[in-house]
């Protein structure tokens, strides 16, 4: 397996990063979208730095704005 980067700032999450999880209404929309997957291996690959994690709510907000238009450009690009 690869290094785990942070979903924020892409950069290597180091030792003391942070998992996000999935509630269970969101689990289960994500099996009714997914019949049949395991939302969790995913899960485990998508985590958050210890420094994006000490940010405050707002500039996490903006990381994440940066984060999604990255993902956006390279589905871009790969089509």
């Amino acid at each position: 397996m690869s290094e785990l980067r942070c979903v924020l700032c892409n950069q290597p999450a180091g030792d003391d990063y942070k998992t996000f999880s999935l509630t269970p209404e969101a689990e289960a929309l994500y099996k009714q979208q997914f019949p049949g997957s395991d939302p969790k291996p995913r899960m485990s690959r998508n985590v958050l730095c210890a420094r994006c994690h000490a940010l405050p709510e707002s500039a996490r907000r903006a990381l994440a704005q940066e984060a999604i238009k990255r993902e956006l450009e390279s589905f871009k690009r790969g089509s």
